[in-house]
């Protein structure tokens, strides 16, 4: 409720969405994505005797939310052969099966028949009508092309298609009453494409937002990286690449990977121009404009033409020298230094007043700055708490951070960190204070006010 709530004021606009599993239960992945065998529970246990009460009280709940524009009965329940498999594909593959055994990609007549789904699809979407007649139904499929001939498609209300642009047009030939919208799709810029150019798809969603904790894909990882935010809430290079797509006023980006010949996408870049002399370094430069120029120290490394095939994103392969690193478009810049010694640390809250009630938490921005204002190098802070506060974790969103967030230290990232802290139930001052590795030190005072 607090979420819808939020979504309510901002004006975000949302699906709600009820399932990920009906009467099949999917594969587990506990010791890593596709490492087989997997482990098998899940809500599936519990959605025989539980859905009808479960979609009911969600619809409920929810259906004053003037945010609430689509309810979803359920994601990806028709992913291939996890668990509903079906005779008319001899094999198949899901959107991350690229590491799947032969066995698991084949017909096995001892798993739940696939036409069972179109069944409960129309119980589902029932029991949404009858509570809210004013919303469209919608389901993400995974296995269109499948789902399309068992009938669960035609139990929906809006057909949801997760990573599957391919499909767009003829799908929108062979059921043209039928409305369409991308239910879950990847940051690549030929998925926004397949929006943009097609009148008959209203929509997509990303995955994701924000990175997040879980779906890891190799440890010491500790997250997917698929946000256009990282942890901290700050913007990465998949955010520059969605406003270089989605805005008008001009905009221009530097970003930063490993340059070994080999496109690994905004997802594995960072803003951070750091290494050796001997490092080759992928640049990214993210623009909605005609063209841009990249320099380093001054020195022109070429101009590059923006064709609609490059998606906003330009791309040279840079030898490392510390110092500057500058794109120029005709009515944008953007610039990256090589950080230098921290010279000031800053502690900046969201606001400095907040009830003393034991729910309400303080953001606090952490950030090292050089003598010129500039990110500087990273160096761990430690954050201190006087009155009746608590720090609840300090992330810095590198993803392979794997700090506790019960210890009141940690690494910057870029510079950058962010806290929280939560007042207790005495109102009165508190104080936070910040401290780093090499002596610099921050402090701010909040207030923390009766209920």
């Amino acid at each position: 409720p607090g979420l819808l709530d939020l979504c309510d004021s901002m004006g975000f606009l949302v699906m709600d969405e009820a399932f990920d599993e009906w009467e099949g239960i999917k594969n587990k992945w506990w010791q890593g994505h596709n490492v087989y065998p997997p482990k098998h529970y899940g809500y599936g246990e519990d959605f025989p005797e539980w859905h009808v009460r479960d979609l009911e009280s969600m619809v409920l709940r929810d259906r004053n939310h003037p945010s609430i524009i689509i309810w979803s009965i359920g994601n990806e329940i028709d992913y291939p052969n996890d668990p509903y498999v079906t005779p008319l594909f001899e094999e198949v593959l899901g959107n991350n099966d690229a590491g799947k055994p032969a066995a698991e990609r084949v017909y096995d007549p001892r798993k739940p028949d696939a036409r069972r789904l179109a069944a409960i699809a129309k119980e589902l979407t029932g029991i949404v009508h009858r509570l809210d007649s004013t919303r469209p139904v919608l389901s993400a499929l995974s296995f269109p092309e499948l789902s399309n001939r068992t009938g669960f498609a035609d139990a929906l209300d809006i057909v949801g298609y997760n990573y599957r642009e391919h499909f767009y047009k003829a799908d929108h030939a062979s059921y043209p009453g039928r409305v369409l919208l991308g239910s879950e799709n990847s940051h690549t810029s030929a998925a926004w494409y397949a929006v943009r150019d097609n009148d008959f798809i209203s929509a997509q969603f990303l995955w994701t937002g924000i990175d997040f904790l879980g779906e890891c894909p190799d440890w010491p990882v500790r997250i997917s990286r698929a946000g256009m935010l990282d942890l901290a809430c700050r913007e990465k290079p998949l955010f520059s690449l969605r406003k270089a797509l989605w805005t008008k006023e001009p905009a221009a980006r530097i970003a930063v990977g490993e340059g070994n010949g080999e496109d690994k996408g905004p997802w594995n870049e960072t803003f951070l121009w750091e290494g050796k002399s001997s490092d080759m370094k992928r640049v990214s430069v993210y623009t909605n404009e005609t063209e841009a120029e990249l320099f380093l120290n001054g020195r022109s490394l070429g101009k590059k033409a923006l064709r609609d095939e490059d998606g906003c994103r330009l791309v040279w392969e840079v030898p490392y020298a510390q110092g500057e690193l500058r794109c120029v478009t005709p009515h944008a810049h953007d610039s990256l230094y090589t950080p230098c010694k921290a010279e000031k640390l800053r502690l900046v809250p969201d606001r400095t007043r907040c009830p003393a009630e034991r729910i309400q938490a303080v953001t606090l921005e952490i950030s090292l700055e050089d003598a010129q204002g500039r990110a500087a190098k990273d160096e761990t802070v430690t954050i201190q708490v006087l009155g009746d506060l608590k720090l609840l974790g300090i992330e810095n969103g590198r993803p392979d951070d794997l700090t506790p967030y019960s210890e009141n230290f940690r690494q910057t990232l870029c510079g950058h960190a962010v806290a929280y802290v939560r007042a207790g139930t005495c109102p009165g001052k508190a104080s936070v204070c910040a401290c780093t590795e090499s002596g610099l030190s921050a402090e701010i005072t909040l207030e923390l006010t009766k209920p």
